[in-house]
């Protein structure tokens, strides 16, 4: 029961134990139910403090292949990791479901290193999570006789659907393996995400985007994308009309045209909110400049 999310939802227990058929006489008033939650944090802030809650990394250990699907269509991950190009730490702590002989550097852009791997769920439970569990409920029994009486059952019971809901949330199902996407900057600092399949790179891309650009224009949108083999460039289209985000300017149409290095694509553009990433069309060509495809709606 880390105390961050749990003690949080402590307060609708009793909801969901009514939907769920428990039996409960009546609906506790929103003060008696505060102060049950106050018992439990009280009884089992011991334990989440504690050597047994400690959060334990479990660092990426993933060596095998990843899904034939994603290195059919992702040239980048097929070739040979470059001597020296190390994937950052940065990267390897926080993806333990990391397949840690396919992160590639693929170019540097807009003052970042973009780096692509491929990675399982970014979730994976806590390696001490039973023994963790099992303190707070040790704890907890051993605060009960401190409670007054006539709270007791409720709170103990407030407690018991707790503990299981941290279990049914420690123990759901990992997302598909995908493809992610992160740039590091010289400083050290970064960002990204993805986790996006073969099917939806092939369908539009994988996405990120960036609020501002590379600097402070608030009119400005920076987008790195991962598009599959073949794709030589792409192209943005907007329409003239409000460049959104903070900004109350309006711009003429705007048409930018990036090059794909390694899969990924990196541009920026004078739009911003949903005029950046709903308000645009996308085209995909070949190095011959034929059309592979055209997108709309958004990115």
């Amino acid at each position: 029961m880390r105390a961050a999310r749990a003690l949080t939802v402590l307060l609708v227990v009793w909801a969901a134990a009514i939907g769920a058929g428990v039996a409960v006489a009546t609906k506790p008033s929103v003060q008696q139910q505060r102060q049950e939650q106050r018992y439990v944090q009280t009884a089992v802030l011991k334990a989440v403090n504690s050597a047994a809650c400690a959060e334990v990394r479990v660092p990426a250990t993933v060596t095998g292949s990843p899904p034939t699907s994603l290195l059919s269509i992702l040239r980048v991950l097929r070739q040979p990791a470059t001597p020296g190009e190390n994937p950052p730490a940065r990267i390897t702590v926080h993806e333990p479901e990391l397949y840690v002989n396919y992160v590639r550097f693929a170019r540097s852009a807009f003052g970042r290193r973009w780096y692509v791997w491929v990675a399982g769920s970014n979730f994976r439970p806590p390696a001490n999570v039973n023994r963790c569990l099992a303190a707070e409920s040790a704890d907890f029994h051993a605060e009960l006789p401190s409670i007054p009486a006539a709270l007791r059952a409720p709170t103990t019971a407030m407690f018991v659907m707790q503990l299981s809901a941290d279990r049914r949330f420690d123990s759901r199902p990992l997302r598909p393996v995908g493809v992610s996407l992160f740039g590091l900057s010289a400083a050290g600092f970064g960002g990204g995400g993805g986790g996006g399949t073969a099917a939806e790179i092939e369908d539009r891309g994988m996405w990120l985007s960036e609020s501002g650009g590379t600097g402070a224009d608030p009119a400005r949108t920076l987008f790195a994308g991962v598009v599959p083999d073949g794709v030589a460039t792409v192209t943005l289209h907007y329409p003239a009309g409000k460049l959104g985000g903070f900004s109350r300017r309006t711009g003429p149409a705007l048409t930018v045209t990036a090059h794909a290095v390694n899969n990924v694509v990196v541009v920026s553009v004078e739009r911003a909110g949903s005029q950046a990433n709903g308000a645009v069309t996308t085209t995909w060509r070949a190095a011959d400049g034929t059309t592979i495809k055209t997108i709309r709606g958004g990115l």
